[in-house]
Formats: structure tokens, C-alpha cells, sequence
């Protein structure tokens, strides 16, 4: 039986990409030698680089997150209408939980979390996001009576860069190109503070790329391995492709596009359809210089704003950083809007659309979205944190949580 050839993990091994950014190749599957070796230790040393911790804090926080998304989950059920959200104190190794109803703390207490009590619930803030949402295209998936957005918030949110609900400071936070925050301002005046207007010089750009003659598969990276329908697909970005598109690496194909979705979501399903040559596995690639190198994937959480993750994808390979918001929506520079998006500070460009996000805990690694986008300096491709003062990389991945629920695949784990 062949060997298992460079979708490991699923991320593609890198290729040299139409931005001429050249990365390491792959080996092809009749090349190899061996099977695919996990190698934590490589996900590890990515961590301290990008965290900018030392071997010892890296292991600490991973046995500190583990339970955390779990415990979250537990929380927001027991609390129903007084969740206000959460967030992960990585230096404490807390979740912090915030209540809407100070009688309510005691039952976050209880359960190991440490209580925040503020004024506005999760229900009340999303509410205020799903008037802002209403004024893209109507959701896709489920069926909803629309909302009727106004007009005057309609034109000013195309100067939005993104929108989404900030736990920790209990509101609304809008990012808006300079020069927009005063007529927005005045049009959302009625929530008060319960909305945060911020104006930003960056512009948001989906993570794809045009694909010039080799890896990785399309201009896109794959995200992670499952079976749907009683075959092998991989997860992906839903811009990447779509339904009927063929998927192709290196010049062999892989499969056609049989679910994808795009904008408002961003994810798509890929089959694999040349299993004779592609095996698939719990792989995301390590971009070790070792062409059998991977991370093991043992399951899928949807975890919370503080949790340290890392990505992988042909452009920047594995880069890492912290959850800073989740349940994000974009406005993407070419004007498609995606909701849902979980914002990180992994540094990700062109070409690393569709690759795996994932977080480590407890010594396990957990597949938690594929990228959608970045955000960088108008005119600069760069992710931002390679750009010198721009402070840290935001990057968005489209949570694997929300993936599941829709199609009901089960993810290849370790």
C-alpha cells in the first residue's frame, strides 16, 4: 500500500505560490518511506516562539486548558439567560465567566470559574449583532424571518472592517475605517455604551491564493480530514471553491467540491475520490523540513476567547497565537461578508485559506476551525505582526463546531 503522500493532517505540504514565497516540498507518495510521526515537540517549540513563553509555561498552559471549552459549555447551559460570555485567563489559568445577574455568580464559583457580573447579557449583545448582521444577505442554512436592516446602517457598515460581540468588555465592538466612526456612531446612538466604534487602517482579505503549477491544492490549504456520506473529504474554506470544482495538488487530483458555502459562512467539503494515491488520517502537516512529520488530531472543541491556538497553512506553515473574539463577522475587502468567525492572533496569508486551527490541551490536539481571512496594511499582504509596530496578527478561522452541527461528518482522529 502506498504511503501516505503530503495531505497530513490535512494541510497540504507547501509548493512555491504565485506570491513567490517559496516553502518546503512535499514528498510524493511513491517517494516515501515511511508513515506519517507525530511530532509534538515541533507544535511546542511553535508555541513558545509565537507565545513568547519558555518549554515550561508552554506545558503549563496546555494542562491548564484542558476542560476549559467543556466547563464554558456547561456554564452557558446552567446559565441561560445570565451567560454574558468568557474568556480563558492564560497567566491564572482560569476561565473567567461573566453573569448578567450577580445572584448567578455563585453557580460559576461552584463550578471552578471565576464570576465577572456585568450589566449586559451574551442575549442582550448578540441581539445588537444580529441587527448589524441583518444588513448582509439573509442566513443560508436555517430557515429565519428576516430582519428588515436600516438603510442608513445598511451603507454605513460597508465601511466596516468587522463586527462582533466582545465578552470582556461587555459590548458590541465595531471596527470601521478612518474617517466612518462619527456617522456610525450616531445612527447606533440608541445602545448607548453597550457599542464601542473603533476605526482601524487595516482591510480584511480571505487567506487564498492563485495556484502556479504545484502544491498546495488550488491556491488553498486543506483544514482536516473526516468522513461524510461513508468516504474520506477534507474540510476547507468554502471560498476556495465551489461545488463541482476539482480539487488538484501537485498535478494529481484529490476530488470534486460537494458542499460549499460561501459568503456568510466559509466552509466546504472536498472528496476524495483518488484513494488509491491520497490516504487520509487524524494528520495536520508540521512543516518540519521531515516530510512524515504531523500533529495528531484527537478530537474538535469550539474553545473559548484567551485559549492559545495554532494554525497551519502553505504560505506561513505553523504559526500560533490566542483567541481574541469569537462569533466575529467580516466585511471583506472585496465586500463578501462572512459571520461566525472566530478572530485569533496566528499570523496567516495568501494561500493558508482553508488550513487547520487547532489547540493543544491536556497532551492532546483539537482541531477548532479552518481560516478564512486576515487582516493587513492597505497595499502590504502581509499578516500584521510581520509589519514593524503594527502590534500582533488578526487572523479569523470558521469554527469546526459550527461545520459538524451542519453537515455531521466525523472528524479522522487520532
Amino acid at each position: 500500500m502506498r504511503v501516505r503522500r503530503a495531505v497530513q493532517g490535512g494541510v497540504i505540504a507547501a509548493a512555491i505560490l504565485a506570491l513567490g514565497l517559496a516553502t518546503t516540498s512535499p514528498v510524493h507518495a511513491e517517494q516515501a518511506t515511511s508513515g506519517p510521526r507525530a511530532d509534538q515537540a515541533s507544535l511546542l517549540a511553535a508555541m513558545q516562539r509565537d507565545l513568547g513563553l519558555s518549554p515550561a509555561e508552554v506545558k503549563r498552559l496546555i494542562a491548564k486548558q484542558a476542560g476549559v471549552a467543556q466547563l464554558d459549555s456547561r456554564l452557558s447551559t446552567a446559565l441561560g439567560e445570565d451567560y454574558a460570555g468568557s474568556w480563558f485567563d492564560a497567566k491564572a489559568g482560569t476561565l473567567v465567566v461573566a453573569v448578567s445577574a450577580a445572584d448567578r455568580a455563585g453557580t460559576v464559583t461552584a463550578a471552578g470559574a471565576e464570576a465577572r457580573v456585568v450589566g449586559r447579557s451574551m442575549r442582550t449583545l448578540e441581539a445588537i449583532k444580529a441587527e448589524l448582521d441583518s444588513t448582509t444577505t439573509a442566513e443560508r442554512r436555517v430557515t429565519t424571518t428576516p430582519v428588515q436592516a436600516d438603510p442608513a446602517l445598511r451603507e454605513q457598515l460597508a465601511n466596516a472592517v468587522s463586527w462582533g460581540v466582545d465578552a470582556q468588555s461587555n459590548q458590541v465592538v465595531i471596527n470601521v475605517r478612518q474617517g466612518y466612526r462619527a456617522d456610525l456612531a450616531a445612527t447606533l446612538a440608541q445602545y448607548g455604551d453597550a457599542v464601542r466604534i473603533e476605526e482601524t487602517d487595516a482591510v480584511a482579505t480571505q487567506a487564498s491564493d492563485y495556484l502556479d503549477g504545484g502544491d498546495p491544492y488550488n491556491g488553498c490549504s486543506v483544514g482536516f480530514n473526516v468522513t461524510y456520506s461513508g468516504s474520506g473529504h477534507f474540510l476547507t474554506a468554502g471560498h476556495c471553491g465551489n461545488v463541482g470544482d476539482v480539487a488538484v495538488q501537485g498535478g494529481v487530483r484529490i476530488g470534486p467540491f460537494v458542499e460549499s458555502w460561501y459568503p456568510e459562512y466559509d466552509d466546504a467539503l472536498v472528496r476524495n475520490d483518488n484513494t488509491g494515491y491520497w490516504e487520509q488520517g487524524p494528520w495536520v502537516f508540521a512543516y518540519t523540513g521531515d516530510p512524515n512529520a504531523v500533529y495528531n488530531i484527537n478530537g474538535s472543541k469550539d474553545s473559548p476567547i484567551g485559549t492559545a491556538v495554532c494554525k497551519s497553512g502553505t504560505t506561513t506553515q505553523v504559526t500560533c497565537g490566542y483567541v481574541r473574539a469569537r462569533d466575529v463577522t467580516v466585511n471583506y475587502d472585496n465586500g463578501d461578508v462572512v459571520k461566525g468567525l472566530v478572530q485569533h492572533s496566528a499570523c496567516a496569508e495568501p494561500g493558508d485559506s482553508g488550513g487547520s486551527s487547532y489547540s493543544s490541551s491536556g497532551g492532546s490536539n483539537y482541531a477548532e476551525g479552518v481560516t478564512s481571512g486576515y487582516t493587513h496594511r492597505t497595499g502590504d499582504n502581509r499578516c500584521l505582526e510581520k509589519i514593524a509596530g503594527a502590534g500582533e496578527s488578526i487572523s479569523y478561522y470558521y469554527p469546526i463546531a459550527a461545520s459538524i452541527a451542519y453537515y455531521g461528518f466525523s472528524l479522522m482522529t487520532a
